[in-house]
């Protein structure tokens, strides 16, 4: 059982897959998000595979990692992410 400071984000914790749409063109998405060092964290993955177009004819590949965690101190969520275009 998860501690009561990840109620709000317990519905993420799967595996996500999808669409999207938007200025880069289609992309095909999946993200994950799981608990990580005995539930202090919440890990999160995401990549974005744009098909290519005719404005970028190799398509793109953006990735990111983040992890959340909770400030006791300010009793709030924080979001720590480092993102990556691939192509």
């Amino acid at each position: 059982m998860t501690p009561e400071i990840w109620t709000p984000f317990n519905f993420l914790v799967s595996a996500w897959k999808g669409s999207g749409q938007g200025p880069p063109g289609h992309s095909h998405v999946e993200r994950n998000y799981e608990f990580v060092l005995n539930q202090k964290f919440l890990f999160v993955q995401h990549k974005s595979v744009y098909e290519s177009q005719e404005k970028n004819p190799h398509g793109d590949i953006h990735a990111d990692w983040g992890s959340i965690s909770y400030d006791r101190a300010r009793e709030a969520h924080d979001l720590r992410q480092s993102t990556l275009k691939v192509l």
